[in-house]
């Protein structure tokens, strides 16, 4: 087995432990770092770390030690992973409320610093959406006056930034305690999706484009803005038939749609939830199976009752 076998075996149990047993994923970081071979494999273990320490271990301070322990290895040195440690240790300090991006930012290009500060938006989208709004308007200022790329990174992270923050909102309904969104966070949420919908335009692909529209959807329909999601679910269905999309991206395409009808009509017409059954009976078995939820809750609009998420 070669050293990078050894390595690539560490980060996928890593990954598969982290959520149940964040202490232990992050005690287990340095020996990670030993098995690093390549720039890669640090960006990588700088990945996890991110994402360890704003969703499962939120120790902002203990974070950052491990990521300068990174910095230090021969493989972070001059190559891109040195850029990936700083911007995580300037989102991880925005998180902690140590650094003010506004008047320090610890030496980071324009696009890295906004990468940084989507990062940080994205983390704090739940916990601080006020501070999160302020970075990510400060990202996308700064990101303005760039020309951005699919390859540069930046338009990635930012669309990464803004899916990832919106969705965080947009499931807060979806917690035991069921808490609704302010309107603060509400707005905040638009903003985000918006931002990913932009960036996946130039990042991704038709698919990534596609199904942004569909996530936007949701959200203007959580906002209680039902024209802007209907404006929004027929674009996602529009790019899916325009590209001979895969029965999974049709049918979620048609259940955005039959969402809306839901709201606006009291049901699903008949018309969508017959296109709908059609592409679901379609979908590869592996994919119906996580899909069968919402197909089950989308014939309940069809008869006007709603069945239990339980």
């Amino acid at each position: 087995m070669s050293f990078s076998g050894v390595f690539s075996e560490f980060l996928s149990k890593a990954w598969s432990d982290h959520g149940n047993h964040p202490e232990q994923t992050a005690q287990s970081l340095p020996t990670g770092l030993e098995l690093c071979k390549s720039p890669d494999d640090v960006i990588s273990l700088v990945n996890l770390t991110a994402h360890l320490y704003t969703e499962h271990h939120p120790k902002f301070i203990e974070g950052e030690r491990h990521l300068r322990e990174f910095a230090k290895n021969s493989f972070a040195k001059g190559t891109p992973a040195e850029f990936a440690v700083a911007r995580t240790i300037a989102a991880f300090r925005m998180c902690e409320g140590t650094l003010d991006p506004e008047t320090d930012r610890m030496g980071l290009t324009p696009g890295d610093l906004a990468r940084a500060l989507g990062f940080a938006a994205s983390a704090l989208s739940v916990r601080d959406s006020v501070r999160a709004e302020k970075f990510l308007k400060l990202a996308l200022s700064l990101v303005a006056s760039l020309e951005l790329t699919a390859t540069d990174g930046i338009a990635r992270g930012m669309a990464i930034a803004g899916n990832n923050a919106s969705a965080s909102v947009l499931e807060l309904s979806d917690l035991p305690e069921q808490c609704e969104p302010t309107e603060q966070q509400r707005s905040f949420m638009l903003l985000a999706a918006e931002t990913a919908r932009k960036y996946w335009e130039i990042a991704g692909t038709w698919l990534e484009t596609e199904r942004a529209e569909h996530h936007l959807a949701n959200c203007y329909l959580r906002a209680g803005k039902v024209e802007e999601a209907r404006e929004h679910a027929k674009l996602c269905l529009s790019i899916s038939e325009s590209n001979g999309a895969l029965p999974l991206e049709m049918f979620f395409a048609l259940e955005g749609l039959g969402k809306i009808e839901k709201v606006t009509l009291g049901k699903v017409t008949v018309p969508t939830l017959e296109r709908a059954t059609e592409w679901f009976d379609k979908i590869a078995e592996a994919d119906k199976t996580w899909a069968q939820a919402s197909f089950d809750k989308l014939q309940s609009y069809g008869s006007g009752e709603e069945i239990s998420s339980t």
